[in-house]
């Protein structure tokens, strides 16, 4: 019999690793533009990111709450079809309900961020999920999306990470 155990926080000795890893490679904390990211808007974008999905409710998978499209009855007429077809357009694009790490990290970009915020993030959370677990790549939103994922180890990589870029982070120039 296998019984589950609790996830895994990170330890000091995960973020010293991580440390090394960011100290190691000269660019790592450039986003995509070329230019840097400081710890302090990375921890920001992180932070917003938690917020985000403590708000709306955090999701292993995209599309686990989409409802489906209402079957069609012939006895329908066109008004009452058209209706339902509206109505079901209308839900979709409504903007609820719980969200993925991944869509979360890009609202949070829209929020207080940019690409380059955005992409550091990915990176700082990818490079503490891949010491702790001794993995030569790890990509955090494929982790977050990993059958039985819990939001408490969400919630535990992202306060991490954001404690992670406000220590070993560069600061304002």
């Amino acid at each position: 019999m296998t019984t589950a155990t609790a996830p895994r926080t990170f330890t000091e000795a995960d973020t010293a690793t991580a440390a090394q890893i960011a100290a190691a490679e000269g660019r790592f904390w450039e986003g995509p533009s070329g230019e840097p990211a400081t710890g302090e808007q990375v921890a920001r974008h992180l932070d917003a990111t938690l917020a985000i999905l403590s708000e709306r409710g955090w999701v292993r998978v995209d599309g686990d709450q989409d409802p489906e499209l209402p079957a069609a009855d012939e006895a329908m007429s066109t008004k009452a079809l058209l209706q339902s077809l509206f109505r079901w357009v209308r839900d979709m694009a409504r903007d609820s309900g719980p969200l993925t790490l991944l869509i979360a990290n890009g609202r949070a970009q829209d929020a207080v961020g940019d690409q380059d915020t955005r992409f550091v993030a990915g990176r700082v959370m990818d490079t503490l999920l891949r010491t702790r677990s001794g993995a030569l790549y790890v990509n955090s939103d494929a982790w977050a999306g990993k059958q039985g994922r819990n939001f408490d180890e969400v919630r535990d990589l992202l306060e991490t990470a954001a404690a992670f870029a406000r220590t070993h982070g560069p600061a304002a120039a």
